[in-house]
């Protein structure tokens, strides 16, 4: 056994703890180039594995805690043969609490809850395996509530989610379905500055399906239509379908659109706010141009479309 002492280039002491075989063990200590404590804890050498064989790698043990530069308790939990178990807590650099909830083999289960900084609520819901699962709210930083809505078994949104504006007016609501193409993900930990990736697993995406609904900021309806899922594509996606209907913010009809699988294919109508028909472009069947209007029925945009999908290339802003 030996004390392993390792430096920063201002000769401020970076680690120190023990080694046995050139394997850590026993209590470590990092400290941020201020000197400050970065973390505290314990490695084990020896640990027995399921199988019976015993580990040739060192893994934290017993509680660890990990600081801000400041000093601040950033940190807090236990690991059981390197995997985060039980309940963990993250604090500000103020000392604000800002998310506790528990472990399972170093993943999140149970229930979490997470909060802005000023000690207001974000969010709250529970995990299964790391995943959320049930119900999940979501809040602004005033306390009103953001999204509201369900997370099925394959760990995504499902079944009707509302989302509201910071003012507690419903933005948009609608309902997802299970995408039926896994998509690959990765996160990471980031310990003493390192950044240490990992591939985490699958999750089935989400979409949306059915009649969807968009607000306004002052609660009036902005939009409305119908989501399909195309799995034809490299992936399932969702897209728009038939009659989409666009309003002004005093109610009134600014367009009808005809969406076919995700191509917009005709504009039926185009009105301005005081119900005044508009110049609503040249698109027929999916091909030709598609004039937008501000808030004050002036033209800002013209988009060229062909087969139903806009040419970018010759789309400009006016």
């Amino acid at each position: 056994m030996k004390i392993e002492k390792k430096f920063y280039s201002n000769q401020q002491l970076k680690e120190i703890g023990c080694l046995i075989d050139d394997r850590k063990d026993g209590e470590w200590k990092y400290y941020h180039e201020n000197g400050n404590l970065s973390a505290i804890g314990q490695y084990s050498e020896k640990i027995i594995c399921t199988c019976g064989h015993i580990s040739q790698w060192q893994r934290r043990v017993g509680i660890w805690k990990i600081f801000h530069q400041n000093g601040i308790l950033k940190e807090v939990g236990e690991y059981n043969k390197g995997f985060k178990k039980g309940n963990w807590k993250e604090y500000s650099e103020k000392g604000q609490i800002l998310s506790y909830g528990n472990f399972l083999q170093g993943e999140e289960n149970g229930d979490w809850k997470y909060y802005f900084d000023n000690g207001q609520l974000e969010k709250e819901g529970a995990y299964e395996c790391g995943f959320e699962i049930g119900e999940w709210k979501t809040y602004h930083r005033n306390g009103q509530i953001k999204e509201l809505g369900l997370y099925s078994k394959k760990h995504n949104k499902i079944g009707e989610w509302k989302y509201y504006f910071d003012n507690g007016h419903l933005e948009k609501t609608g309902k997802y379905t299970n995408g039926l193409g896994p998509v690959l993900y990765i996160d990471f930990n980031e310990f003493d500055g390192k950044k240490e990736y990992q591939m985490v697993g699958s999750k089935y995406s989400t979409k949306m399906i059915g009649e969807w609904n968009f607000f306004y900021k002052n609660g009036a309806l902005k939009e409305k239509g119908n989501y399909i899922v195309d799995n034809k594509e490299k992936g399932p996606l969702d897209k728009k379908d038939g009659e989409w209907v666009l309003y002004h913010k005093n109610s009134k009809i600014h367009q009808i659109q005809l969406w076919d699988s995700g191509r917009l294919m005709d504009i039926i109508c185009c009105f301005d706010s005081n119900g005044k028909n508009l110049d609503k472009g040249s698109i027929v069947n999916g091909n030709g141009s598609l004039k937008l209007y501000d808030e004050n029925n002036k033209l800002y945009r013209l988009e060229e479309y062909v087969g139903g999908y806009e040419n970018f290339r010759k789309s400009k802003n006016i």
